[in-house]
């Protein structure tokens, strides 16, 4: 039978495989043995879908399955000491990218911010939009916004 500690273990994630949704993942107290490409644990996969990965250095949790360590999940990372939460507001989605992309979604007073890297914000609140722009605002100036392909499907 596995110990514990061999099914739920704390590491470092390695490499990051966007295409297939895995990572591969550091295990210093292993003698840095390094998984196989472990599937991230998702909030849904098939209507619903939702995609992150974390960057490689960063601490995330994994769990394998007792027959082995070739079948696993790793089901993410977590806040410590030394990586604390930006928001403390437990009524907070909150989503912060480097380079200061920031969406604030709130669900007590029904909120939506929105801040990109040049400060240009969008805030929806008390059926208000209210839009400050760095530079310009356009609104669909010529019909021919180009969205990526994933995200264009979405309104075909």
């Amino acid at each position: 039978m596995a110990e514990y500690d061999d099914i739920i273990r704390i590491g470092t994630v390695s490499s990051v495989h966007p295409e297939k949704h895995r990572v591969r993942v550091r295990f210093a107290d292993k003698d840095d043995l390094t998984s196989y490409e472990l599937p991230m644990i998702v909030r849904g996969s098939l209507k619903n879908k939702m995609q992150h990965l974390p960057d490689p250095g960063e601490a995330v949790l994994c769990v394998f399955l007792p027959n082995g360590e070739e079948q696993g999940f790793c089901l993410g990372s977590f806040y410590s000491k030394a990586d604390p939460p930006d928001s403390t507001d437990k009524e907070e989605y909150f989503l912060k990218i480097p380079g200061g992309v920031c969406i604030s979604v709130h669900r007590t007073n029904r909120t939506i911010q929105m801040v990109d890297s040049y400060g240009s914000k969008m805030i929806w609140a008390d059926g208000d939009i209210t839009f400050k722009s760095a530079r310009y605002i356009n609104l669909n100036p010529d019909n021919d916004i180009t969205l990526p392909d994933h995200i264009n499907a979405l309104f075909d």
